[in-house]
């Protein structure tokens, strides 16, 4: 037991001041390091209880001590839990992608040897694809219709719904990966679509998964007779008319593009939707184009605040790039890659089987700082110690009064 021991004046004001910097604290905890829900919750709740025993004392007591010395214990069990939260968000992404790595390949053989009990020797390419989308629709736990979705830890969460109750889903979002769906069974339109194509991969079909980043979907293409056909196992649609999403969903599509088990990839938004032709000029305040920066698509067809669309171009010595997308509400934003980048934002509303000239003029933007992995990995670990710092702090307070 080690004992760190030191005097505090005016008690009161001091735990005000201590709250603020612990509320502080679990904000950017929560939304740097967890993303996580029921732990914000769980720190809220410590704190919540915290407070109410220190006003019971405070309202209670006739004299408040103007100084009160505070002696703070740090068992090696304190110590080994700041040491845990200080090493964790270094080597959890690393343990993620190891337990990820192990059991996928541990489930290689199995789905392989699943699918051909599955598949019948005797079934067309057709009758493939409609025996694989039915099983992969009538077996996943869809939680994009859960009415309570609470992340845990990572792309861990609790979901429930009517259908299902509770459940436990791991989410994937890595098509190497795509064989711990056969055993999570579960997941949104995503991973539906990376399971179906897995299993049509298995089954000697040609696939590819189709992504709609800007307004959030994910479904699949399968080549039938040379023709490729939409199927979107999530939503229940096979064979359907690629057009449906805006003719019947009613969506405003901003860039659709296939990614084939392979992982090359492939620009089919003329396939889905109308397009208009963006050409973008980035320039600095003296009118000059500037070379090498990034211009990034932010679609807010679907999404008010707006989702990055899966699309960006690089401008040439010329300042110029070209982009080509649906009809919709954008903001383009430029972002060169230095450190302190130099950043503009333009936004604009596009309709199809048009061309459209924009200039993007760009400055430094200290508030848009590029920092290096290593050191947003130190400030996630100072500020999990600094959490658990103040908790074991105010903890030996409140047993002082």
């Amino acid at each position: 037991m080690r004992k760190i021991a030191f005097t505090i004046t005016n008690t009161m004001k001091t735990l005000i001041y201590l709250s603020l910097i612990l509320s502080i604290l679990m904000f950017m905890y929560e939304t740097y390091v967890i993303r996580g829900v029921i732990y914000t919750l769980g720190i809220f709740l410590v704190w919540l209880v915290f407070f109410l025993k220190i006003l019971r004392r405070s309202t209670s007591s006739e004299k408040q001590t103007p100084i009160t010395k505070i002696e703070v214990r740090l068992s090696r069990l304190s110590y080994f839990l700041i040491l845990l939260i200080l090493i964790l968000p270094v080597f959890f992404p690393l343990l993620t992608q190891y337990a990820l790595t192990v059991l996928n390949q541990k489930n290689n053989e199995e789905v392989a040897l699943a699918i051909s009990g599955l598949i019948s020797p005797s079934l067309n390419d057709t009758e493939k694809a409609r025996v694989i989308f039915d099983y992969v629709h009538s077996t996943m736990k869809n939680t994009y219709f859960s009415d309570v979705s609470i992340p845990l830890i990572g792309s861990i969460g609790l979901y429930h719904s009517d259908r299902y109750g509770f459940f436990v889903c791991w989410r994937i979002d890595n098509y190497t990966f795509a064989n711990m769906l056969w055993h999570e069974r579960c997941g949104a339109c995503r991973e539906y679509a990376m399971l179906f194509m897995k299993l049509a991969e298995y089954s000697n079909l040609t696939v590819r998964m189709i992504y709609d980043l800007g307004e959030d979907h994910s479904w699949d293409e399968v080549l039938l007779d040379g023709q490729w056909i939409v199927v979107d196992p999530s939503a229940g649609m096979f064979n359907v008319s690629p057009l449906v999403y805006e003719d019947q969903w009613g969506k405003v599509l901003s860039y659709i593009y296939a990614i084939y088990p392979n992982g090359s990839k492939v620009d089919v938004t003329s396939r889905y939707t109308t397009t208009a032709m963006m050409n973008i000029i980035v320039i600095n305040k003296h009118k000059e184009p500037i070379p090498g920066i990034k211009v990034y698509v932010i679609s807010h067809n679907y999404f008010k605040e707006g989702r990055f669309a899966g699309l960006a171009c690089i401008t040439n010595r010329n300042g110029r790039c070209t982009i080509k997308l649906g009809g919709g509400a954008y903001t383009f934003v430029a972002k060169s890659n230095d450190h302190i980048p130099l950043y503009g934002v333009s936004y604009v509303v596009l309709e199809g089987n048009k061309i459209y000239h924009k200039n993007i003029i760009v400055n430094r933007n200290i508030f848009h700082i590029s920092l290096p992995l290593w050191i947003q990995i130190v400030i996630k670990g100072v500020i999990g110690i600094s959490i658990w710092l103040c908790l074991i702090i105010l903890n030996e307070i409140q047993r002082s009064l």
